[in-house]
């Protein structure tokens, strides 16, 4: 089976499962983003209409729209997506959006974080690390309390 739905170049792709799988029921769904910023959520049973569809560059209309990274974290089921902002914003696996992260450049005395190139979630733990284009690293994560 091909899907088609995505117009620009794939950035991310990944299965996760679904929370609320049952046993008759794997709740395996396939996420995938495009750099300008479209995501779709599939089923494997319903693979003609996505059941989640978002733009993580909806306020960039008119400007350049690039996505350069989507990633997935599968325990967590997040969807991170880098953007020229310079941001990533991070969506629940239902495509609400949860929060969006600035690179502090306070720090940096005043040099430029730039946008980012790569980024990677832990694979149990709720937490990122992102990459710039100017080759800095910075890693997020939620607080233990």
């Amino acid at each position: 089976m091909s899907l088609r739905e995505l117009q620009r170049k794939i950035v991310g792709l990944s299965f996760i499962s679904n929370a609320s799988g049952t046993q008759t029921d794997t709740g395996l769904r396939l996420v995938a983003g495009s750099e300008d910023g479209e995501i779709r959520v599939w089923e494997p049973r319903m693979f003609q209409e996505p059941v989640v569809q978002l733009n993580a560059c909806e306020e960039l209309r008119g400007k350049e729209m690039i996505m350069p990274k989507m990633e997935v974290q599968p325990f967590g089921q997040l969807m991170g997506c880098a953007t020229v902002l310079p941001a990533v914003r991070i969506y629940d696996i239902s495509g609400k959006q949860l929060t969006d992260i600035h690179c502090s450049e306070a720090f940096m005395s005043g040099a430029k974080m730039g946008w980012p190139t790569a980024m990677r979630f832990h694979q149990l733990r709720v937490s990122v690390a992102i990459a710039t284009r100017e080759r800095y690293i910075s890693a997020y994560g939620m607080s233990n309390t």
